[in-house]
């Protein structure tokens, strides 16, 4: 192979492992997940989206989008002002 194709090679090698360690840092970064969706029909849906460690359960219609509970790191899931075990709910 003629020198100049072997440096042409070396050079685009060189960008796409830079464009790809790229990709894989900002992949690393999200903090933010859909983990499950529930169409319930006529535009309302259930959603449960991870956010830093806590699963946030909304439901949506057309026009808002609700929360409903969260579950925090202490394996207890908050609706209002009081608290149920995530056990119950199994």
């Amino acid at each position: 192979m003629p020198e100049t194709a072997t440096k042409v090679l070396n050079f685009v090698r060189a960008r796409l492992g830079a464009l790809e360690e790229r990709c894989l840092q900002n992949r690393a970064r999200k903090k933010l997940r859909l983990r499950e969706t529930l169409s319930l029909g006529d535009k309302r849906f259930l959603a449960v989206v991870e956010y830093r460690r806590q699963e946030i359960l909304l439901a949506g219609t057309s026009s808002s989008i609700t929360v409903l509970a969260t579950s925090h790191l202490d394996d207890r899931i908050t609706v209002g002002d009081g608290g149920i075990s995530k056990d119950c709910l199994q």
